[in-house]
Protein backbone atom coordinates (compact mmCIF):
# COMPACT_ATOMS: atom_id res chain seq x y z
CA UNK A 1 0.00 0.00 0.00
CA UNK A 2 1.41 3.56 -0.80
CA UNK A 3 2.08 6.15 1.67
CA UNK A 4 -0.97 8.32 0.02
CA UNK A 5 -2.99 5.37 0.64
CA UNK A 6 -1.93 5.21 4.27
CA UNK A 7 -2.57 8.42 4.80
CA UNK A 8 -6.14 8.40 3.08
CA UNK A 9 -7.14 5.49 5.44
CA UNK A 10 -5.61 7.15 8.80
CA UNK A 11 -7.61 10.35 7.77
CA UNK A 12 -10.72 8.48 7.42
CA UNK A 13 -10.45 6.36 10.57
CA UNK A 14 -9.72 9.80 12.17
CA UNK A 15 -13.09 11.36 10.72
CA UNK A 16 -15.27 8.40 11.99
CA UNK A 17 -14.19 8.15 14.95
CA UNK A 18 -14.51 11.81 16.04
CA UNK A 19 -17.83 11.59 14.07
CA UNK A 20 -18.37 8.58 17.02
CA UNK A 21 -17.68 10.77 19.48
CA UNK A 22 -19.28 13.75 18.65
CA UNK A 23 -22.64 12.07 17.69
CA UNK A 24 -22.52 9.57 20.45
CA UNK A 25 -25.75 10.64 22.85
CA UNK A 26 -23.72 8.25 25.46
CA UNK A 27 -20.93 11.11 25.25
CA UNK A 28 -22.91 13.65 26.11
CA UNK A 29 -21.88 14.35 29.79
CA UNK A 30 -24.59 15.79 30.50
CA UNK A 31 -26.64 12.57 29.37
CA UNK A 32 -23.74 10.41 31.31
CA UNK A 33 -25.90 7.57 33.45
CA UNK A 34 -22.95 5.94 34.36
CA UNK A 35 -23.31 2.08 35.66
CA UNK A 36 -27.12 2.60 36.69
CA UNK A 37 -27.57 2.83 33.32
CA UNK A 38 -26.78 -0.17 32.25
CA UNK A 39 -28.89 -1.96 35.44
CA UNK A 40 -31.61 -0.10 34.56
CA UNK A 41 -31.90 -0.29 30.74
CA UNK A 42 -34.38 -2.36 29.32
CA UNK A 43 -38.36 -2.61 28.44
CA UNK A 44 -40.73 -2.24 31.47
CA UNK A 45 -44.50 -3.05 32.02
CA UNK A 46 -46.32 0.31 33.49
CA UNK A 47 -49.46 0.19 36.15
CA UNK A 48 -50.17 3.52 37.03
CA UNK A 49 -53.40 4.63 39.62
CA UNK A 50 -54.77 8.46 38.05
CA UNK A 51 -57.90 9.67 40.49
CA UNK A 52 -60.15 6.74 39.99
CA UNK A 53 -58.73 5.25 36.52
CA UNK A 54 -55.68 2.65 35.77
CA UNK A 55 -53.27 3.10 33.15
CA UNK A 56 -51.64 0.30 31.15
CA UNK A 57 -48.14 1.01 29.90
CA UNK A 58 -44.75 -0.21 27.83
CA UNK A 59 -41.67 1.48 28.78
CA UNK A 60 -38.36 1.46 27.06
CA UNK A 61 -35.72 3.27 29.31
CA UNK A 62 -32.43 3.49 27.37
CA UNK A 63 -28.92 3.23 29.14
CA UNK A 64 -27.88 6.52 27.99
CA UNK A 65 -30.81 8.20 29.55
CA UNK A 66 -33.62 8.24 26.87
CA UNK A 67 -37.21 6.84 27.22
CA UNK A 68 -39.34 6.12 24.98
CA UNK A 69 -43.33 4.34 26.14
CA UNK A 70 -46.78 4.11 25.51
CA UNK A 71 -50.04 3.10 27.16
CA UNK A 72 -53.74 2.34 26.94
CA UNK A 73 -54.76 6.19 26.66
CA UNK A 74 -52.71 6.30 23.91
CA UNK A 75 -55.37 4.02 21.58
CA UNK A 76 -59.08 5.64 23.21
CA UNK A 77 -58.67 3.98 26.55
CA UNK A 78 -60.73 6.74 28.72
CA UNK A 79 -63.61 8.58 26.19
CA UNK A 80 -62.27 7.60 22.57
CA UNK A 81 -65.21 9.73 21.26
CA UNK A 82 -64.26 13.12 23.09
CA UNK A 83 -60.50 12.77 22.26
CA UNK A 84 -58.30 11.93 19.45
CA UNK A 85 -55.17 10.09 19.33
CA UNK A 86 -51.65 10.37 21.81
CA UNK A 87 -48.12 10.15 20.08
CA UNK A 88 -45.45 8.16 21.97
CA UNK A 89 -43.93 9.24 24.76
CA UNK A 90 -40.47 10.71 23.59
CA UNK A 91 -38.19 11.52 27.06
CA UNK A 92 -35.15 11.18 29.10
CA UNK A 93 -34.32 10.05 31.98
CA UNK A 94 -31.22 10.55 34.73
CA UNK A 95 -30.40 9.82 38.36
CA UNK A 96 -31.57 11.43 41.08
CA UNK A 97 -30.88 8.53 43.76
CA UNK A 98 -28.69 5.43 44.75
CA UNK A 99 -31.67 3.29 42.66
CA UNK A 100 -33.98 6.54 42.13
CA UNK A 101 -34.22 8.09 38.29
CA UNK A 102 -36.27 10.58 37.12
CA UNK A 103 -37.86 11.11 33.77
CA UNK A 104 -39.50 13.67 32.05
CA UNK A 105 -41.55 12.90 28.79
CA UNK A 106 -43.44 14.41 26.53
CA UNK A 107 -46.44 13.43 24.83
CA UNK A 108 -48.80 15.38 21.82
CA UNK A 109 -52.58 14.69 22.17
CA UNK A 110 -54.64 15.58 18.80
CA UNK A 111 -57.70 16.54 17.97
CA UNK A 112 -60.10 14.10 16.23
CA UNK A 113 -59.32 15.90 13.24
CA UNK A 114 -55.30 15.20 13.85
CA UNK A 115 -54.34 19.01 15.03
CA UNK A 116 -52.55 19.06 17.58
CA UNK A 117 -54.88 19.59 20.76
CA UNK A 118 -52.35 19.90 24.06
CA UNK A 119 -48.89 19.19 24.87
CA UNK A 120 -48.74 16.72 28.35
CA UNK A 121 -45.20 16.61 30.12
CA UNK A 122 -45.55 13.49 32.79
CA UNK A 123 -42.71 13.75 35.15
CA UNK A 124 -41.74 10.62 37.32
CA UNK A 125 -39.83 9.54 39.72
CA UNK A 126 -39.49 5.76 39.93
CA UNK A 127 -37.28 3.66 42.91
CA UNK A 128 -35.95 0.43 41.84
CA UNK A 129 -35.42 -2.16 44.18
CA UNK A 130 -32.12 -3.85 44.84
CA UNK A 131 -32.44 -6.01 41.69
CA UNK A 132 -33.42 -3.77 39.41
CA UNK A 133 -36.45 -5.88 38.27
CA UNK A 134 -39.23 -3.47 39.76
CA UNK A 135 -39.50 0.25 40.36
CA UNK A 136 -42.10 2.52 42.09
CA UNK A 137 -43.32 5.84 42.29
CA UNK A 138 -45.23 8.77 41.61
CA UNK A 139 -46.42 10.85 38.42
CA UNK A 140 -47.23 14.31 38.25
CA UNK A 141 -48.58 15.31 34.17
CA UNK A 142 -48.58 18.49 33.56
CA UNK A 143 -50.90 19.64 30.29
CA UNK A 144 -50.43 22.67 28.11
CA UNK A 145 -52.33 24.50 25.04
CA UNK A 146 -50.81 23.64 21.81
CA UNK A 147 -49.17 27.18 21.63
CA UNK A 148 -47.47 26.72 25.11
CA UNK A 149 -43.89 25.59 25.28
CA UNK A 150 -43.87 22.47 27.04
CA UNK A 151 -40.63 22.32 27.91
CA UNK A 152 -40.08 25.80 29.24
CA UNK A 153 -40.21 24.99 33.19
CA UNK A 154 -41.48 28.65 33.47
CA UNK A 155 -44.63 27.96 31.13
CA UNK A 156 -47.79 27.87 33.62
CA UNK A 157 -49.58 24.68 32.89
CA UNK A 158 -53.36 24.77 32.05
CA UNK A 159 -53.98 21.23 34.35
CA UNK A 160 -52.11 19.71 36.56
CA UNK A 161 -52.67 15.60 37.55
CA UNK A 162 -51.20 13.27 40.09
CA UNK A 163 -50.99 9.56 40.56
CA UNK A 164 -48.57 6.77 41.62
CA UNK A 165 -46.96 3.92 39.12
CA UNK A 166 -45.22 0.73 38.75
CA UNK A 167 -42.81 -0.33 36.21
CA UNK A 168 -42.00 -4.21 36.17
CA UNK A 169 -39.31 -5.52 33.86
CA UNK A 170 -40.04 -7.42 31.15
CA UNK A 171 -37.70 -10.77 29.92
CA UNK A 172 -37.15 -13.27 27.11
CA UNK A 173 -39.92 -16.14 27.00
CA UNK A 174 -38.68 -19.04 25.45
CA UNK A 175 -41.56 -20.51 23.83
CA UNK A 176 -39.71 -22.94 21.21
CA UNK A 177 -38.10 -25.21 23.97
Amino acid sequence: MSKASNWFLSLVAAVVITAGAVMSPAQDSSRATGKLGNLIAGTFIEEAVIGPGTLTGLHTLGADGTHTGTNTQSFGDGNPSEQGPFSEFHGVWEQTGSRQITITTFIMLFNPDGKLALWARPNVVLNFDEDFEIAEGTLATLVFAPTQDPNDPEEIPIVTFEGTTTFRRTHVVDLCN
